[in-house]
């Protein structure tokens, strides 16, 4: 009778172990499951937290290339960044831009751009002078969700650019009388790409008060005005001869004419012989608002080749807001006696004659293949550039060139150590 008593009570224990162990390794299990979890649970706090950081970071790099790919993307967004900075009158004056906008007003918060990722990013120029030579450029980058926020701070300055002189021709290029530049850039002087250049009547090239050149008729591939502060003339460049028209728009402008119309403030369109003076659109329309008196804008002129001519009081644009006024098929355009220019003039296949004196500052460009691309009659006064095509330059004058392309003919390039990552 004892004997199975033993036995089922030796089979409880025997069970209560067994349960004992099964508890035991099942507290085992549970614990090295929750121990488990948390790691999985810290890893993907810290992954998050790493992609998240890397979103951010890469949002303000995007930021920052975006900024200074917008500047170097042609000489009319310079020109905006100028006007919106008003040419850094203030050292604490700021604009922002976003993705496929035109500079802003910065508000609280700053506008934003967004990526494909749902990372958002800031751009934000600001002055360091009071000049346009060095400015900063800032960009905050920040997660899809806002949990991870990362700051870059950079400092470009203005380099010379693709108008690295006062004369760029595909064309021949004709001097009459005496040339002074007064360049304090120590860029090219002349740069003539489908002839030699011939100054005469007794005509003379002046590099930074030197005189390079004084013969009648010398031929200026013998004269290349070394030692005088600049690298001197540039003769037959064949690579820069070759270029189409479309090509010649696109490396110095950023973008061909017709590309121009896009994003303009003011659209004219002139069916006939248009004369535009102060107080009038000459017959293009609309007739209003008037564009004489407009500054730090773009506008855009489409024609029929007829021709147009400014006279009179016209003025475009200042000192501190160049405007761009571009051309499509305008056929011959005119600028008479007395016009005050404060602007970049960009034509496709328009021969372009200032008559008289006519005050200049910002670059002119002509693609077209009419004889001459670019003529000056009379009191040259160029601040700026001249860019010609196949038809060359001719200049019918005295005066002063200084290479200072306001607003145009320069790029941006990073300051060397400038670049600051801040969480």
């Amino acid at each position: 009778m004892l004997q199975p008593l033993r036995q089922s009570k030796y089979n409880k224990q025997k069970g209560m172990a067994a349960l004992a162990l099964m508890m035991m390794i099942l507290a085992v299990i549970t614990i090295i499951t929750m121990f488990s979890s948390r790691i999985i649970i810290t890893d993907n706090k810290i992954y998050k937290n790493q992609k998240n950081n890397l979103d951010a970071f890469n949002a303000a790099q995007a930021g920052m290339d975006y900024a200074l790919g917008y500047l170097n993307a042609s000489t009319t967004n310079i020109a905006a960044v100028t006007t919106a900075l008003s040419n850094c009158a203030a050292t604490t004056n700021t604009v922002c831009l976003t993705a496929g906008g035109s500079p802003l007003a910065c508000t609280t918060p700053a506008q934003t751009s967004m990526l494909a990722n749902n990372a958002r990013y800031t751009m934000k120029y600001g002055c360091i002078a009071n000049n346009m030579t060095f400015l900063t450029i800032a960009s905050t980058g920040e997660s899809f969700d806002g949990s991870a926020t990362r700051s870059i701070h950079e400092t470009v300055m203005r380099y010379g650019g693709a108008v690295g002189a006062p004369f760029i021709s595909q064309g021949k290029i004709t001097m009459n009388n005496g040339i002074l530049n007064n360049s304090l850039s120590g860029a090219t002087i002349v740069v003539d790409t489908g002839a030699t250049i011939n100054p005469y009547n007794n005509g003379t090239l002046k590099l930074n008060g030197v005189s390079v050149c004084t013969s009648a008729l010398y031929r200026m591939n013998r004269c290349d005005g070394s030692g005088t502060g600049g690298s001197g003339v540039k003769n037959n460049d064949t690579a820069l001869a070759a270029l189409s028209a479309t090509a010649l728009q696109t490396m110095y402008l950023g973008k061909t004419i017709a590309g121009f119309s896009t994003g303009a403030a003011i659209h004219l369109t002139c069916t006939s012989n248009a004369v535009i003076s102060e107080n009038s659109n000459g017959g293009c329309t609309p007739a209003t608002p008037h564009i004489s008196g407009t500054s730090g804008s773009t506008i855009f002129i489409a024609g029929n080749g007829s021709g147009v001519t400014f006279q009179g009081s016209f003025k475009l644009g200042t000192a501190t807001a160049l405007s761009t006024i571009v051309f499509q098929n305008p056929g011959a355009l005119n600028f008479n006696n007395g016009i005050e220019l404060y602007s970049n003039i960009y034509t496709d296949n328009g021969q372009i004659t200032l008559n008289g004196n006519v005050f200049h500052q910002g670059t002119i460009f002509s693609s077209s293949t009419s004889t001459p691309s670019i003529a000056y009659q009379n009191a040259l006064n160029i601040t700026g550039g001249l860019i010609a095509g196949q038809g060359g330059l001719l200049i019918n004058s005295s005066g002063t060139i200084q290479y200072a392309p306001a607003g145009g003919g320069t790029q941006y390039g990073i300051v060397s150590g400038s670049w600051r990552d801040f969480n």
